[in-house]
């Protein structure tokens, strides 16, 4: 729900996330590499409801959450 008195009702959701990691010791350290795929089926969705207010001020803060995103990470450990 949307507010603390339960009247404005928010759907649930799935979203899909896809992560794929290497791992290899070098001489240097050990390194990895990620690739994340993050809301993979692109859903649309509501991530986050503000509904901290003491009185009605007229309307709710809906925050939509990411879209479909790549992140790639490389670390090498030493």
């Amino acid at each position: 729900y949307a507010d603390s008195q339960r009247t404005e009702r928010v759907s649930g959701y799935a979203t899909v996330d896809l992560d794929l990691t290497y791992e290899e010791r070098s001489p240097l350290g050990d390194l990895t590499a990620t690739l994340s795929f993050i809301n993979l089926l692109d859903k649309d969705y509501i991530a986050y409801v503000n509904a901290s207010y003491v009185e009605d001020t007229g309307g709710f803060n809906y925050y939509p959450g990411a879209p479909f995103t790549v992140v790639a990470k490389v670390s090498l450990d030493f």
